[in-house]
């Protein structure tokens, strides 16, 4: 557990935070790399802006949000039974 703004964030939600933020970066890199004229503004403004945008689609989505696949089918299985 990590204390991050008097809030309590799992150690797995900042290793998928670090890992998405690798491959936004990587991606856009490689973009910069084979089409140079993807952009004025300068390659961090860009990173800053598209992985700010990601990040909160994907905070949406629930996807920092890691859960057991037993407790899934758990709840899935005891929902059909009836």
């Amino acid at each position: 557990m990590l204390r991050i703004f008097r809030h309590y964030v799992s150690g797995l939600t900042f290793v998928l935070f670090v890992g998405d933020l690798a491959v936004i970066y990587s991606a856009l890199w490689l973009t910069e790399l084979s089409a140079p004229w993807a952009g004025r503004a300068s390659f961090n403004a860009r990173f800053v802006t598209v992985a700010f945008v990601l990040a909160f689609i994907l905070y949406l989505g629930d996807l920092y949000q890691p859960f057991r696949a037993s407790d899934w089918v758990g709840r899935r299985s005891s929902g059909s039974s009836s």
